[in-house]
């Protein structure tokens, strides 16, 4: 009938309008806040540490480590105090980096090629596990009860098994090769002349994947659900998903390129140290730089026993608390002068 149709086509009208109405309108999506810049120097360190660097960092359950290159000085403190509690006379020819695990503090050395320890418990100075160890390299890994480490610029990684003191395994990632990595689910080689992280399955000794990441990845940590690559041709830093094995982002550094940054990664961020740029944080839930402390800085930095460890000057160790550099902020601009009265 037409008075039935009328109604049907008005009745349509109302709903259509209706489901329109309904429907939410699409909003852009705010802007990222820009990173928060300010000095060095704005932080409070926890406790301070008189050590010369160039300078290493290790952890163990009941101690922190920190290893000085320049003196072969290494002293031992309590975490839950800030106490020196030894300082032993270690090699001079430390230059990869260092580790705490087998009941032993391991520090390669490259003027004596070998792989120094101390132990733990004790605090003696120990054998030394005969190895060759590459120049090129800035760190070792220990896991699975085994030491990794890069023995030459050809890319060979050593696997040692710290109990026997004798190496086990031969594994060869590209050649130039100079920072090695344990966790997530494997072992992870940076390669930056080659633009490649590789991943290795520590039980069978095998390469399972060669994975691109641009513009030269130079050191690698693994934590958080991620493997972190810092990128040495334009100071980025690359974040790889473990469980695909591909870079998921890239990350833009406020860091000049060509030169030795060092990263660490745990209590939610990434933390980055170059030798212009003394810290820079990274949220890791979001994959944008938070923070930027200036300043002239570089070498190791370390994330252990709820804190972050880094050079605070040439000659002192500084020990922070994530949460309070988190809370840093810029001092607020002085206000409008009061008005006479």
């Amino acid at each position: 009938m037409p008075g039935r149709s009328l109604l049907s086509v008005a009745l349509a009208g109302v709903l259509t309008f209706s489901a329109r109405a309904q429907t939410p309108i699409a909003t852009p999506s705010p802007k990222a806040p820009p990173a928060i810049e300010m000095p060095f120097a704005s932080l409070t360190p926890e406790a301070t540490f008189e050590i010369p660097g160039p300078r290493d960092f290790a952890a163990s359950g009941d101690a922190m480590w920190i290893s000085s290159r320049s003196t072969g000085v290494v002293i031992r403190l309590d975490p839950q105090t800030n106490k020196v509690v030894a300082t032993i006379s270690g090699p001079k020819t430390s230059c990869v980096g260092s580790a705490a695990d087998f009941s032993a503090l391991l520090i390669p050395q490259c003027g004596a090629p070998g792989l120094s320890r101390i132990d733990t418990k004790t605090n003696a100075v120990m054998d030394s596990i005969a190895t060759d160890v590459s120049s090129d390299a800035t760190s070792i890994a220990t896991g699975i009860g085994s030491i990794w480490i890069l023995t030459d610029g050809a890319g060979t990684l050593a696997r040692i098994d710290p109990l026997a003191g004798v190496t086990v395994a031969e594994m060869y990632t590209p050649p130039g090769a100079t920072s090695v990595a344990f966790g997530e689910g494997g072992v992870w080689v940076a390669s930056p002349a080659r633009n490649l992280v590789t991943r290795l399955n520590p039980y069978n000794n095998l390469i399972v994947e060669s994975i691109a990441v641009p513009n030269g990845p130079s050191e690698v940590a693994a934590g958080e659900g991620s493997v972190w690559s810092w990128n040495r041709g334009d100071g980025s830093v690359s974040r790889i998903d473990p469980q695909t094995n591909a870079v998921i982002t890239t990350i833009a550094l406020d860091a000049k390129g060509g030169v030795a940054g060092r990263i660490a990664v745990g209590e939610g961020s990434l933390w980055v140290a170059t030798p212009d740029t003394a810290l820079t944080r990274i949220d890791i839930r979001t994959n944008r730089v938070a923070q930027i402390f200036t300043g002239r800085g570089g070498g190791p930095v370390a994330v252990a026993h709820g804190s972050v460890w880094i050079g605070g000057s040439a000659t002192k160790a500084w020990r922070l608390d994530p949460r309070r550099i988190e809370a840093t902020r810029p001092p607020l601009p002085p206000g409008p002068p009061s008005p006479s009265r």
